[in-house]
């Protein structure tokens, strides 16, 4: 008989799951370099390791559940790098909208003198260079 326990069990072990196959669809779709951008996955900065980071447009890319707290968040901002926090439901949901959202924020921080600084993600052909 099941008991509440192992349900709450189950529940977590479904949620640690969602978890690791929205990382990997992410990666999937994050190492094709996107608009020309470079994503590093397990980047670390600093003492604080980021699921995925770009650094051109220093944004760190964050899996809701990821460890996250105000000392970090603190060090983060004052050394200029931006977070952004993508659930595990939005990548099931569709990994190709996350990215057009990550690639989206990440072209806004880049600096002017970039040369993907004024490419749409539409206009990349991949294999192209700018």
């Amino acid at each position: 008989m099941p008991t509440v326990g192992n349900a709450i069990d189950e529940d977590a072990r479904n949620a640690q799951l969602d978890s690791y196959l929205g990382e990997a669809l992410l990666w999937r779709e994050l190492r094709g370099r996107p608009a020309g951008l470079m994503f590093n996955r397990q980047r670390a900065t600093g003492k604080y390791r980021h699921d995925f980071y770009c650094p051109d447009a220093r944004l760190a890319i964050e899996l809701e559940g990821s460890a996250t707290d105000s000392e970090r968040e603190a060090w983060l901002e004052r050394a200029g790098i931006a977070t952004m926090r993508v659930s595990a439901a939005q990548l099931l949901d569709g990994a190709t909208a996350a990215v057009s959202d990550i690639v989206e924020r990440a072209r806004g921080r880049l600096p002017a003198h970039h040369p993907r600084a004024g490419i749409g993600h539409e206009d990349v052909v991949p294999g192209a260079t700018a």
